[in-house]
């Protein structure tokens, strides 16, 4: 509760106060009410009608005033909700981005930003906790307004409700809370059966799920990862009996203070009023919706805060990396392992890479070559050794520095659903719009013809989803991936990174970018991955991975010569390319 309101008074300075008097405005009104009708059954009762215009007209005044009062209410809270919102969702992505990915694939972080999120089953957005908390706090003002005017009568009348509300409110409240605490500890298994139920419900599964007959199988492993998932929670459930014993409380509180109002010789107006505040005082037992909420969307506020440490708590060195390498890339013994995974991808690896020259990687799945180069661009950290750039550690260059100087086209490269001009300027954001220099990368990537084909150009968002959006083949798409690392080279980058940049592309289109390989890789330390030979072949030098190590380097005409695992894998691949060439 604290947190939130520190929150909604740095998100809304303004508004949050005024939020606060129109509460208590509320809480007034309510007072006012019950004076008021007691007043107009008092002037009724007296028979005088004259006497009835006056509480009459003071009674319509207060209904239309609480009638003002609760739009402006959810007017305010509607504010203060969106810049909470923003603010939190603010803190979510920046942790999300500054976080390595080591930590975003561990399942404890995953949690994490899942229960920040209010994404994880039986959790909330902070957002909603906002409304809540101005319906709780008008619910609680009233209740109290109700007690204070229940004890001009009586002073002791308030006492016995207002703690058989709050005693029974509070067996309500820890039940809840307590439901919270098992959904946010049972995360990891309500987020698997999540995964199975939208395996089900979603476009992504449904082919296989029905070829391969895996209905029922998916039903009993979503019905397993929830049962399992709702053992913390059903632990909190307070016995049947619990409820019989709350009913009993409260109308025991309330018999005996009516019967006690009821012959303390109160006139008729004055005991209207009474019984108002009797009924009244119920606002400060448990509210319902409002307070749940405001438990559930509350829950988020400590996780949030979390990641927020998270993000922050990780070193970032302050060195420039511009113009960098000038001399060469150096792994150092670099040892590295995935979060949860026992064997090492990566085992004393010491490898050099020259400034401006090409080096390509080569190996079988799973040797370590698309790890090395997220290592490289610091998606991860090295378990053991270190990376040095012309001498200088990465981990003291800026990691937003040295991104500036990769272009970097990966395996499963991102789609964005974006402007064509964006997909390719995504490479140097950091720059001020080029469209020349947009069209040149696209010319070099082999896809010069692609804005032609789209609607609006340039200007055509990269989905059918929206309107006068376009869509692309794979191979078009890893082009405009590859013009997006080439538009980082003609803004400043110095390393080029390609996995596999040539997957999804047909033998033509293959043909035609080993054409411009030289002009593509001109002037940038180029460092390729590649199962295909005849793209290796032209870089500088092949280093071979094996068991976490460089078994091999040179280049491909000494590696041929050697006749040691690149030779043998060279002499496969062509002999399965002659029998291929041969059979067509």
């Amino acid at each position: 509760m604290k947190g939130l309101i520190r929150l909604l008074l740095s998100a809304g300075p303004v508004r949050a106060p005024v939020l606060g008097l129109v509460l208590l405005v509320k809480a007034g009104l309510t007072t006012g009410y019950m004076f008021a009708v007691g007043a107009l059954v008092s002037a009724i009762a007296d028979g005088g009608h004259r006497d009835v215009v006056l509480p009459l007209a003071v009674l319509c005044a207060v209904l239309l005033a609480q009638d003002l009062a609760e739009p402006a209410q959810t007017m305010l809270a509607g504010d203060l909700t969106r810049a909470v919102v923003r603010r939190t969702t603010g803190t979510i992505v920046r942790a999300a981005l500054t976080a390595g990915l080591a930590r975003m694939e561990n399942p404890e972080v995953v949690d994490r930003f899942s229960l920040a999120q209010g994404r994880a089953p039986g959790a909330l957005p902070v957002g909603p906790a906002v409304g809540a908390l101005a319906q709780l706090g008008a619910t609680r003002l009233t209740g109290l307004a109700a007690a204070l005017t229940l004890a001009s009568y009586a002073w002791w009348a308030p006492l016995p409700l207002a703690a058989a509300w709050m005693l029974t409110g509070r067996w309500v409240d820890r039940e809840v809370r307590g439901a919270v605490a098992g959904f946010a500890a049972s995360t990891s298994s309500l987020r698997r059966a999540t995964y199975f139920r939208n395996l089900g419900l979603l476009p992504a599964g449904a082919k296989e799920l029905r070829v391969f007959g895996l209905g029922p199988w998916l039903v009993r492993r979503f019905a397993a990862a929830w049962a399992e998932g709702m053992k913390e929670v059903l632990a909190y459930r307070q016995p049947r009996g619990a409820f019989a014993a709350r009913l009993a409380v409260l109308a025991a509180a309330h018999l005996v203070t009516l019967g006690a109002l009821a012959v303390a010789g109160l006139d008729v107006g004055g005991l209207t009023v009474a019984v108002q505040a009797v009924f009244g005082t119920a606002a400060l037992g448990y509210a319902g919706d409002p307070q749940w909420t405001l438990a559930t969307a509350g829950s988020a506020l400590p996780h949030i805060e979390h990641v927020r440490e998270l993000a922050a708590a990780r070193p970032r060195g302050g060195r420039s990396a511009s113009g960098m390498p000038l001399r060469n890339v150096q792994f150092e013994g670099i040892g590295f392992a995935y979060p949860g995974a026992g064997r090492k991808v990566l085992d004393g690896l010491d490898l050099a890479v020259p400034a401006g020259g090409s080096l390509a990687l080569v190996g079988g799945n799973g040797a370590g070559k698309t790890t090395l180069l997220k290592l490289l661009a610091g998606l991860y950290e090295p378990g053991q050794g270190r990376i040095r750039v012309d001498g200088m550690d990465l981990a003291a260059i800026d990691p937003d520095s040295w991104r500036r100087q990769i272009a970097v086209v990966f395996q499963d490269f991102c789609r964005f659903e974006v402007t064509l001009r964006d997909n390719v300027r995504f490479g140097a954001v950091h720059c001020p719009p080029d469209d020349d220099a947009v069209l040149d990368a696209l010319r070099l990537a082999g896809a010069e013809d692609l804005p032609g084909r789209l609607p609006y150009g340039l200007d055509t968002i990269m989905s059918r989803q929206y309107e006068g959006g376009g869509e692309l083949s794979g191979g078009q798409w890893q082009k405009v991936a590859l013009a997006r690392a080439i538009y980082a080279l003609g803004h400043g980058a110095r390393v080029l990174i390609l996995d596999e940049p040539t997957a999804h592309l047909d033998v033509r289109a293959e043909s035609r970018l080993y054409e411009r390989f030289l002009e593509l890789t001109s002037g940038a330390t180029t460092i390729l991955v590649s199962h295909r030979f005849s793209t290796v072949r032209m870089a500088d030098r092949i280093a071979v991975l094996e068991g976490g190590r460089v078994v091999e380097l040179g280049d491909h005409a000494g590696l041929v010569r050697a006749g040691g695992v690149y030779a043998r894998s060279y002499t496969l691949h062509a002999g399965r390319f002659r029998r291929e060439a041969a059979d067509a």
